[in-house]
C-alpha cells in the first residue's frame, strides 16, 4: 500500500469532500482528521480504513484513485474561483 504525502492527504480529504466529510465516513472526530492533514500522514490501519470507505462515497479504492479523485475536486474548484 502506497503511503501518501502532506499534500496527498489534503488530497484524500478533498476527495471526500473536506476533512469533515471524510471523518464523517469513518466516523471519526473532525480532529482526528484534520491531525493527518497537518502531519501528512495517515495511520496504515486508518488508510485501510478509508480505502474500505472510498467504494460507498463513489470514489475509487486506491491510494492514487483517491489522490487522483482529490486533484479533480480542486480543479474544479480552481476553476470557479
Amino acid at each position: 500500500m502506497e503511503k501518501p504525502s502532506v499534500s496527498d492527504v489534503k488530497l484524500i480529504a478533498l476527495a471526500f469532500g473536506g476533512v469533515s466529510a471524510l471523518a464523517r465516513a469513518l466516523g471519526i472526530s473532525i480532529s482526528t482528521v484534520h491531525s493527518w492533514v497537518r502531519s501528512g500522514r495517515i495511520p496504515p490501519w486508518r488508510l485501510t480504513a478509508v480505502l474500505a470507505a472510498a467504494p460507498s462515497h463513489e470514489l475509487p479504492d486506491t491510494v492514487g484513485g483517491l489522490i487522483e479523485a482529490g486533484r479533480v475536486v480542486q480543479q474544479k474548484q480552481a476553476d470557479v474561483a
